[in-house]
């Protein structure tokens, strides 16, 4: 099932920017502006889940073994997302 979700994200989602871009930095700065910047998107547990029409613990279960295959631990440990 893993191997299915990883074939899925591959072809049919990307990552959404986890930091505001310089036009959306720009808004929050604007003291004029109500802007907020919120990260588009879904979390990673509940867009497998949803696909897959599977539980969250299923979901969880899959996610955890996909970021042992792709995950980098070198930037995980940097803070950075993998």
């Amino acid at each position: 099932m893993a191997d299915h979700v990883a074939t899925a994200f591959e072809q049919h989602y990307v990552r959404t920017p986890n930091q505001p871009n310089s036009m959306q930095y720009a808004m929050q700065a604007d003291r004029e502006s109500d802007y907020t910047w919120d990260r588009k998107g879904e979390p990673v547990d509940d867009a497998i889940a949803e696909a897959a029409s599977i539980s969250q613990e299923a979901a969880n279960d899959i996610r955890e073994i996909l970021a042992d295959r792709f995950g980098d631990w070198d930037s995980a440990m940097a803070g950075e997302e993998t």
